[in-house]
């Protein structure tokens, strides 16, 4: 029997109750742009601060079930998404980790243009910083720029892969 879920491309939202397994990937197709997308449902660490949309997490254990926003809580290499809605640190909620996302949280360095790789910043909690083309990538990659940051806001459109 096929199960239907509310769609996530529009989720805005945190949940204390666990509305899906922690860890469960779902894939979605967006019917607006024909582009997939991967979410992972998991725990905002209660030592995280809380996720926004375009916050880039990482792994705070072993089993990819819990995230944070810190990144002295965690490590450059165990990334783990980016937010889609506002999820408070202690709950649950869903994450995107793999397609198009349009407003990936930069460190304000403003120096990010399309085609540029993606990484976890070291020293602002919650952000990307880039790779310049044709470097390799010091650290696992977040995803690419699809698009030059937006320096007023401090975000980058991004293709994200962070399975």
């Amino acid at each position: 029997m096929k199960e239907f879920y509310r769609s996530l491309i529009t989720y805005n939202g945190d949940s204390v109750t666990d509305e899906d397994e922690l860890g469960v990937l779902r894939t979605e197709l967006d019917a607006l742009t024909s582009g997939v997308r991967i979410y992972r449902f998991v725990k905002v660490a209660d030592a995280s601060g809380d996720v926004a949309n375009g916050s880039v997490l990482t792994f705070t254990d072993a089993h990819c079930r819990e995230v944070t926003t810190d990144i002295s809580a965690s490590n450059r290499n165990l990334v783990a998404g980016v937010g889609i809605g506002a999820i408070t640190a202690g709950n649950k909620g869903w994450i995107q980790v793999y397609g198009s996302h349009s407003a990936v949280t930069t460190n304000g360095d403003n120096d990010i243009t399309v085609g540029m790789e993606l990484i976890v910043d070291g020293t602002v909690d919650g952000s990307v910083d880039s790779m310049a083309v044709g470097t390799a990538a010091t650290h696992k990659t977040v995803g690419v720029a699809t698009a030059d940051d937006v320096d007023a806001a401090n975000t980058v459109a991004a293709f994200l892969n962070c399975l």
